[in-house]
């Protein structure tokens, strides 16, 4: 797995996001729905960026080794199916 870029404007902010979502996805056993304020609304956007192509190759595999199925449109849009342990 490629290494994320620590020097990328916004490292900080998107690992401290990551691991919210990771921390979600343990506690509840299920994905955030898109409303869900902060890591519903952001992993939206990062599965957004994924489709568009645009989401960098190393966050990516990140989170599909952390929270795999993280970018399910079942998932994220109805926040019901739980994760497989």
């Amino acid at each position: 797995m490629a290494e994320i870029d620590k020097d990328a404007p916004g490292y900080e902010m998107w690992m401290l996001l990551a691991e919210d979502l990771v921390k979600y996805v343990e506690e509840s056993g299920g994905f955030p729905r898109p409303t869900v304020a902060g890591v519903g609304k952001w992993t939206s956007h990062q599965r957004k960026l994924r489709m568009e192509g645009q989401l960098e190759e190393a966050r990516g595999a990140w989170l599909d080794e952390k929270v795999p199925g993280w970018d399910s449109d079942d998932k994220h849009r109805y926040g019901l199916v739980r994760r497989r342990r």
